[in-house]
């Protein structure tokens, strides 16, 4: 084993256990340099695998915050809103809301969904901020035919909660994509990354329990802190 992978583990050890707790700075590289005694350049070795893998996510002037690992875990079968994963993992969490209005039906879904092509939609930009870091873009297209309107509380609580408690609805089951591009310029503001950077988006169309399509999600996702998990069985 090379020497930038036994200061990773012992990095990775550290993070995990507590010694570098969640949104603390991790050493300096200098100070690093110091504790193991070796290069500048082995040590960043050794960050970059922590970035990779999700353990700390580098700013610019401010050093290595350290992620809650286990925290940014998102279920890839499962519906179930923000708030609601936020809550089960007691994240401190916020949500931004930077556009809600209303808009002709795009027509990447014309070419998807059999629906008519007057209709209307809600189009819902939230921003995603976990301990004072964004982590997600979420952009939706609702229909109005099915959901009229979305108060701004609700935008910023949870659309979910407002479609099932307030609405009545039930919704059922979704088909997702997932695949990686180019970050957008609204994806490099808030996500304080350069054009040249990718972002994965999960791509999702929901339907409620009679089948009725009534949302389209592109949920933006920051490259580094991404992971989502699912147990397979056979």
């Amino acid at each position: 084993m090379k020497k930038f992978e036994r200061i990773y583990q012992d990095l990775e050890s550290k993070i995990k256990s507590g010694v570098y707790p969640t949104s603390t700075l991790l050493p300096s590289e200098n100070e690093l340099t110091k504790i193991y005694d070796v290069s500048r350049g082995t040590i960043r070795q050794s960050l970059n695998m922590l970035e990779t893998h999700g353990y700390i996510n580098k700013q610019q002037g401010k050093g290595n915050i350290v992620l809650n690992h286990a925290a940014y875990t998102f279920p890839i079968s499962g519906i179930k809103s923000y708030k609601e994963i936020a809550d089960e993992h007691q994240l401190n969490v916020e949500t931004k809301v930077i556009l809600n209005k209303k808009i002709k039906v795009p027509s990447f879904i014309l070419d998807v969904i059999d629906i008519d092509p007057d209709e209307e939609f809600i189009h819902l930009i939230r921003v995603r901020s976990i301990n004072d870091m964004t982590q997600i873009i979420d952009h939706d297209l609702i229909r109005t035919s099915v959901i009229p309107e979305i108060p701004d509380e609700a935008a910023h609580n949870s659309i979910y909660e407002y479609f099932e408690d307030e609405l009545g609805l039930s919704i059922s089951y979704a088909h997702k994509e997932f695949y990686a591009e180019k970050a957008t310029e609204l994806d490099q503001k808030y996500f304080d990354i350069t054009p040249k950077d990718f972002i994965i988006t999960v791509n999702s169309f929901v339907y409620l329990n009679d089948t009725t399509f009534f949302q389209y999600t592109a949920s933006r996702h920051r490259l580094e802190t991404f992971k989502f998990q699912e147990i397979a069985r056979r």
